[in-house]
């Protein structure tokens, strides 16, 4: 049987690449910047359409990569009730 070892980054950033590719997220990011843009556009005056909240700049790479980290450590380590620190 073939090792799988090798697949896998040493790094912790290696490994959640090799699970999701950049391009993956790179499609998130546009995919939420372009439904924002359409949603304030069709928003109809409306200062906050989405969720109360003001749209100010597009979202990053990096916040959709933060996003997902929280939401992997929310799943693998769940502690209901506590802070995740």
């Amino acid at each position: 049987m073939e090792s799988k070892r090798g697949l896998f980054d040493s790094s912790l950033l290696g490994s959640f690449l090799t699970l999701i590719p950049l391009k993956i997220f790179r499609s998130f990011v546009n995919a939420s910047n372009s439904y924002a843009r359409t949603k304030m556009e069709n928003s109809g005056g409306v200062p906050n359409p989405i969720a109360d909240a003001a749209f100010n700049s597009p979202i990053s790479l990096k916040e959709m990569m933060t996003f997902f980290v929280i939401l992997f450590k929310m799943v693998l380590r769940p502690t209901p009730g506590q802070l995740y620190e």
